[in-house]
């Protein structure tokens, strides 16, 4: 199998190989770029654009893309492309844009344009005049029209004043020989009618991907990486996996690169780790677009988090304290729309609208990081929802040690558990290690126990107390036994089987013995929402229970 590394990041440093191989879904795009870009050529016929959307949408690797075929086209052979790196902290004037133009054209490299401390009306006519000069130099060698991208609109153009939003305007004006491609997660860079710079940029949107994007992209990436024949079977099969990534990421492509590994994992708990470790290597790029977040639009953010999402903008206003209005967050609330952090969904019937944000990984940080940094955090627990939707029923059934213990367990079958079945009717407890060494199943063992237990309880009615209270305290001290994975192999079948009073014995009876543990009592709360919740804020429970919970309805 051939190793593609795939940059997250930094798509400038791909190989041209690897971009046409894997650009996906922005065909359409694509042409009319190009076709734009044509009509620039044309005397007079010159126009700027900008490509907009939210992070990790593509806009490093679609100019990437743009350049290579740029470089391909017979029709652009009489021009040249400049791609800039998506950083570039020395431009902070419109003469730093002009000089790094002329240097790049001069045959210089980017070590050259060094940054200014301050600019000046000579500094700003000098660099015009270089840049002059370095144009008139490339047309003596048949290059008469020059693209250059420029990355991160949004932070270069806010903080020009109007001295120099005017130097901008006036090179974007006079330099009809260059085109600007930038880039930026807003639009509305030039919406101001007052300003300079009003309306000089056409606008092109990237959007998110759809499922048949992923489906296409995955199949490239196993097709450019050669898996094996079995790798690509799965691959097909893999529908409700990508379903799943795209709902969980809002068809974020860079997302889709960093979990591309998920779809040729058959693995469920080496799959929570490996996105718990996503998690981990994607805190830099959250912490910079949290920071980005202004003050009280971070502060609606994070409740919006904390109260579970999918409010109204009025409940949402109403959580504060003391009680706020709609009218009070509207305008802090739509620097969240309006920069894709948060997306809505409407109801089936009527037009409200209910909130959430879009990218789901990034609410799993978020939670982690901070709202539940205090309390033990299960690795599994936090992806429930993610995992039931991207195993199949067969899957699960099949699937690794632990997660079959945080969702409704299949059937098994008599032969699986005919054994406990006897030692717990008859408290054979000295054949109960025995029974486990020689477990070989994937079906954990302590799960399995609390699963026979469940069936003992179920046939002796009379005696269900005792073989319950006996068992915990018989094998509670067993070192070999999960007693978090028992205690759900017998709650869940009571609660299957609708034997709800019983379980709410259980529940109090553990309550009290298990007092001491914390990972026990965070287990109860699962139980104890099941039992009441209409008496419970499902909201308010730890991550770990809310997801267990919201996936146990929905199997049932």
């Amino acid at each position: 199998m051939t190793t593609v590394f795939v940059k997250k990041y930094n798509p400038l440093e791909m190989s041209t190989e690897d971009i046409l191989a894997l650009a996906t879904g922005r065909e359409k795009l694509l042409d009319i770029m190009l076709a734009e870009m044509k009509v620039c050529l044309k005397k007079g016929s010159n126009q700027h654009f900008v490509l907009h959307g939210p992070r990790g949408i593509g806009k490093s690797f679609f100019t990437r893309l743009v350049k290579i075929h740029h470089d391909r086209l017979d029709d652009f052979k009489n021009s040249l492309f400049l791609q800039l790196p998506e950083e570039q902290e020395n431009i902070n004037y419109a003469s730093d844009l002009l000089d790094v133009i002329s240097t790049l054209l001069e045959g210089g490299k980017l070590i050259d344009a060094t940054p200014r401390w301050r600019t000046s009306d000579m500094q700003w006519q000098s660099s015009k005049i270089r840049l002059r000069a370095a144009i008139e130099e490339i047309k003596k060698m048949g290059k008469n029209h020059v693209f250059v991208t420029q990355e991160n609109l949004q932070f270069f153009i806010p903080k020009l004043d109007k001295i120099e939003s005017a130097r901008l305007r006036e090179f974007l004006s006079d330099f009809e020989e260059v085109t600007l491609i930038g880039s930026s997660l807003r639009p509305d860079l030039d919406n101001n009618y007052s300003k300079r710079l009003f309306q000089v940029f056409k606008k092109f949107e990237l959007e998110p991907w759809t499922a048949d994007d992923f489906l296409i992209y995955y199949d490239k990436l196993a097709q450019h990486s050669q898996y094996d024949k079995e790798q690509l079977v799965n691959l097909k099969r893999s529908k409700n996996k990508i379903k799943a990534i795209l709902q969980f990421t809002g068809g974020n492509p860079r997302l889709a690169v960093i979990l591309s590994k998920l779809i040729f994992e058959k693995n469920i708990l080496d799959t929570a780790l490996l996105l718990d470790g996503i998690i981990d290597e994607l805190t830099s790029y959250y912490q910079d677009i949290t920071n980005e977040i202004p003050a009280k639009s971070k502060i609606l953010f994070d409740m919006l988090i904390r109260k579970g999402e999918n409010m109204t903008q009025s409940n949402l206003a109403a959580s504060f304290d003391p009680p706020l209005e709609q009218k009070d967050i509207a305008r802090s609330f739509s620097w969240l729309t309006d920069n894709y952090y948060v997306v809505s969904r409407k109801q089936s019937k009527g037009n409200t609208k209910y909130f959430y944000v879009r990218d789901r990984l990034y609410v799993l940080y978020y939670q982690k990081r901070q709202v539940y940094a205090d309390v033990p955090f299960s690795f599994v627990g936090i992806f429930v929802d993610f995992l039931n939707a991207f195993y199949t029923q067969q899957e699960k059934e099949v699937g690794s040690l632990g997660f079959n213990n945080l969702v409704n367990e299949p059937s098994e079958k008599p032969y699986n558990y005919t054994k406990l079945f006897q030692i717990i009717k008859k408290s054979e407890w000295p054949y109960i290690e025995k029974y486990h060494n020689k477990w070989k199943d994937e079906k954990s063992f302590s799960s399995l126990l609390g699963d026979s237990l469940q069936k003992v309880i179920k046939e002796n009615p009379d005696n269900k107390f005792f073989y319950f209270k006996n068992t915990f305290d018989t094998i509670r001290n067993f070192g070999f036994i999960n007693i978090n994975e028992v205690i759900n192999g017998l709650c869940i079948g009571l609660y299957e089987y609708r034997d709800i009073d019983f379980l709410g014995q259980v529940v109090d009876e553990l309550s009290y013995d298990f007092a001491d543990d914390a990972f026990v009592q965070i287990n109860l709360e699962v139980y104890k929402y099941l039992l009441n919740p209409d008496g419970m804020d499902i909201n308010q429970l730890h991550p770990d229970v809310r997801t267990v919970v919201k996936s146990i309805l929905h199997d049932k």
